[in-house]
């Protein structure tokens, strides 16, 4: 995961994954962006340099996210999850 604050200049974030992630949100309300991917993978940021992982409810690909009325929804193969991601 790399960042950027003019999107011409990009730096790597201490990632703590090998595998591919696939996609990524931001929640104003959570102030932090959580990222989903291969094997169920889950990482999460509050200041976009320093990533956790976190344990998932499953090892199917997440292929997107998204943060609405104070839950996330990941979507992957054959699977919706609902849940606040904790």
């Amino acid at each position: 995961i790399c960042r950027s604050t003019d999107g011409l200049f990009w730096i790597a974030s201490n990632v703590v994954t090998t595998r591919h992630l696939y996609a990524v949100t931001y929640s104003e309300r959570e102030g932090e962006f959580v990222a989903v991917g291969y094997l169920g993978e889950i990482l999460r940021t509050f200041d976009v340099v320093n990533w956790t992982k976190e344990s998932s409810p499953t090892t199917e690909h997440y292929l997107g996210i998204t943060y609405g009325k104070e839950r996330y929804v990941t979507v992957g193969q054959d699977m919706i999850v609902d849940s606040t991601c904790r």
